[in-house]
């Protein structure tokens, strides 16, 4: 009796605990799941957050470098007086990083506008942003084709791609996997062209602007202030210099060559 009283005991155990680490084992994975769930309800509440603190942030800056005046631009490019960019309202604490990548972005345009061509720094970067883009995209998709999901949605933005799958898994891959190396490339040669571009650009302190501010003053015969001038109408202004002065540099040279 003692003997099946405890074998009986021994198995509502052995059942007890086989049941408790199925529970953990359930727990566990719920637990899990709970907590990937709050990672991404928090990451998405802070995304936002940033993302309305950005916004916010930006309504109080210069929007481009047709309204930001070119004595803001030089103090904030030479002596870093980030607080210069702001068109209405201070600065206040937590904003340093979202004004210094408005910064950014206006440099850009500045630069693009200043270099007078299409292979401009600012296209650079939209390109690169461009094929940065294209690029992650046709990786996820790659991982869809290797389970073999695709759906109409993938079908549409491999399309917008100018790709067509052909339903053969293998010459999928390879076309998907193409293109992919092709973005890649043109996301190098764009960084490439950023680098190299910044690499050979001349040291822009006070007397750099002071000195092409001299010279328009020279050329235009008229003075030209730093503190009433946008950048955009500099930038406007150098090009024009520059294409003048090519323009008299032909005539002089037609008239030599008639006289010579």
């Amino acid at each position: 009796m003692t003997t099946r009283k405890g074998r009986h005991i021994s198995g509502r155990k052995g059942w007890l605990v086989s049941s408790l680490k199925s529970t953990m084992g359930l727990l566990t994975s719920f637990t899990g799941r709970i907590r990937a769930f709050l990672v991404r309800k928090f990451t998405t509440v802070a995304e936002k957050r940033i993302s309305r603190r950005r916004k916010a942030v930006r309504l109080k800056l210069y929007r481009n470098i047709d309204e930001l005046p070119m004595g803001a631009f030089v103090g904030a490019l030479c002596d870093k007086r980030y607080e210069l960019l702001y068109r209405t309202g201070t600065p206040a604490k937590g904003e340093e990083s979202f004004v210094e990548e408005a910064f950014s972005e206006l440099y850009a345009e500045y630069a693009d506008r200043m270099i007078g061509d299409e292979k401009g720094i600012f296209e650079d970067m939209k390109r690169m942003s461009v094929y940065m883009t294209k690029a992650a995209i046709l990786d996820a998709v790659l991982i869809v084709l290797y389970n073999e999901s695709v759906d109409d949605n993938i079908r549409r933005i491999l399309r917008s791609y100018g790709i067509r799958l052909t339903g053969d898994v293998e010459r999928d891959f390879d076309t998907v996997i193409s293109a992919r190396d092709a973005a890649n490339r043109k996301y190098k040669t764009a960084v490439d062209n950023i680098q190299e571009k910044k690499s050979s650009e001349t040291n822009q302190d006070r007397a750099y602007f002071m000195s092409i501010l001299t010279g328009m003053a020279s050329h235009f015969k008229y003075n030209i202030p730093l503190s009433s001038t946008t950048v955009g109408e500099f930038c406007a202004l150098y090009q024009q210099m520059k294409a003048e002065i090519k323009q008299m540099k032909k005539i002089k040279s037609r008239n030599y060559g008639r006289h010579n």
